[in-house]
């Protein structure tokens, strides 16, 4: 993270981080390292000369920072190389360091900070997804069908079946995704039919939607068995003490989480400076401008857990990862028909997706509408009453005009495509300058004129032909039944899809 405000740890603060980081996992591994390598002086050179080069801070905060850390190892080669050693593995340095650091202090803090920086550069795939980079189809292939098994492919039958075979079918130029989506759910522990039914009951062809609502129904009904059991062991009891028991049941799943990037670990955190996180957190959930039910389910949701607030800091850092706001939560909480907060979060990561797969189709269907607009409009032919030279345009008549005057006339007309009115107004100012002069006397011959000048501009001018082409989406959306303004789209058209040489 970038902080705004500078960072300084006490030499007490500093010197606990720092003996939390050494009895962590990796600190006690990177020490257990170099110890047993049993380093000579030449080869601790080395590796100090090493370490010097990865220390290095642009900023003054950071080097103040980290000197107040370093003060601590200079004296202890083995601690020395045991912290820089992830600096090596991660491709960091201090500074990186300092920026992942979090506002509040804590004693975990530089351990926490080393982990954001290890997530920013990791490129291994998740785990259980297979890494295919150089793989040849056949040996995905090979590897898709051992993954089969555990979907329970062999007892796959009927409609489940024939999907999961029709989707193969569609996917046989990038077989990698297939073999990601089975892995993804053999990581579930899914099985096809599990998928299928998430896919038919979701309404959306996204794949990621699709598995976020399989999570969803999945915990969903977890919950209500957990409910139902509660109820039968719960007979005779106060109804808002099962009530309780059912609560604190289905949150077990939520405390229990890890902690990926933009999850803090709170361990050996005050519940002051959890809620002063907290704070920090909600307004980047547009804390100020929730209101109504979405606010008092917030509040609620707050004073009973006030006796764990880093459950509710874990959800509101959930929200925040998914840029999400507490009311768009309250609105999933609501449509899921579930009090399980996992389950919440998975519906509304299904709801997010699938309205943005909505949109792509709606766009795409409209590009598609704009497209098969345009066509039309390219098929009305252009005549030869009108021959154009450098300088004039004649007609078959013999009539003349001057070409440059009437070309800054048509210019005029595509400046002003983005005012419907302007347009008009203008248009019909240089149609009666058309049939006064007797150049063009038709509708169509008019209309023809304004075309061939046009491409002319556009032949000459690149400047010009690109400006019809990158705004011609904008005048396109102004066509009325204006006969002239379908003449420049028309044009437009033409040089669009390559129709003039």
């Amino acid at each position: 993270m970038n902080n705004k405000e500078p960072i300084e740890w006490t030499e007490e603060q500093a010197f606990k981080a720092l003996k939390v980081f050494l009895e962590s996992d990796d600190g006690i591994r990177f020490q257990k390292l170099f110890k047993e390598i049993d380093l000579n002086q030449e080869d601790l050179s080395v590796f100090m000369q090493d370490a010097s080069r990865r220390q290095r801070c642009q900023s003054e905060q950071a080097k103040r920072w980290w000197a107040s850390i370093q003060k601590f190892i200079v004296q202890n080669d083995i601690k020395y190389l045991a912290v820089i050693e992830p600096f090596a593995q991660n491709g960091r340095s201090p500074e990186d360091l300092y920026r992942a650091l979090s506002k509040v202090y804590y004693p975990s803090g530089l351990v926490d900070a080393f982990s954001r920086c290890r997530a920013r550069t990791s490129s291994s795939p998740l785990p259980g997804i297979t890494k295919t980079k150089g793989w040849t189809d056949e040996q995905i292939l090979e590897r898709l069908e051992e993954i089969k098994i555990a979907l329970d492919w062999e007892n796959t039958t009927g409609s489940a079946k024939k999907w999961w075979e029709a989707f193969e079918g569609e996917n046989t130029h990038r077989v990698a995704l297939v073999l990601r989506l089975a892995e993804e759910l053999a990581n579930r522990k899914a099985t096809i039919t599990e998928f299928f039914l998430a896919y038919v009951y979701s309404n959306t062809d996204n794949i990621q939607a699709n598995l976020s609502y399989l999570e969803y129904t999945r915990l969903k009904k977890e919950e209500e068995r957990r409910k139902k059991e509660i109820a039968e062991k719960g007979k005779g009891k106060d109804i808002d003490q099962i009530e309780q028991d059912i609560k604190r049941d289905l949150s077990l799943e939520a405390q229990l989480l890890v902690f990926p990037p933009g999850i803090t670990n709170i361990k050996g955190w005050t519940d002051e400076q959890i809620l002063e996180r907290l704070e920090e957190v909600k307004t980047k959930l547009d804390w100020e401008n929730t209101t109504g039910s979405a606010k008092k389910y917030w509040e609620g949701f707050q004073r009973e857990n006030n006796h764990r607030p880093g459950f509710v800091l874990r959800l509101a850092e959930e929200l925040a990862n998914r840029e999400a706001t507490i009311t768009e939560f309250f609105l999933a909480y609501v449509y899921s028909y579930t009090e399980n907060i996992q389950a919440n979060l998975f519906y509304l990561d299904y709801t997010r997706l699938k309205k943005e797969e909505e949109r792509r189709k709606k766009e795409a269907a409209a590009n598609a509408a704009a497209e098969r607009k345009l066509k039309e409009l390219n098929k009305r032919p252009i005549g030869n009453n009108f021959t154009i030279t450098e300088s004039t345009i004649s007609n078959l008549a013999g009539v003349q005009i001057d070409y440059a005057e009437a070309a800054e006339q048509v210019r005029s007309l595509i400046a002003g495509g983005s005012n419907l009115q302007q347009m008009t107004s203008i248009a019909q100012n240089f149609l009666e300058q058309l049939q006064s002069s007797q150049m063009a006397v038709s509708l169509d011959t008019q209309i023809e004129l304004i075309q061939q000048i046009i491409l002319s501009e556009a032949q000459k001018d690149k400047i010009f032909e690109q400006f019809l082409l990158l705004q011609g989406q904008q005048i396109f959306d102004t066509v009325s039944d204006d006969a002239i303004t379908s003449a420049i789209q028309a044009t437009i058209a033409q040089l669009r899809i390559g129709v003039v040489e």
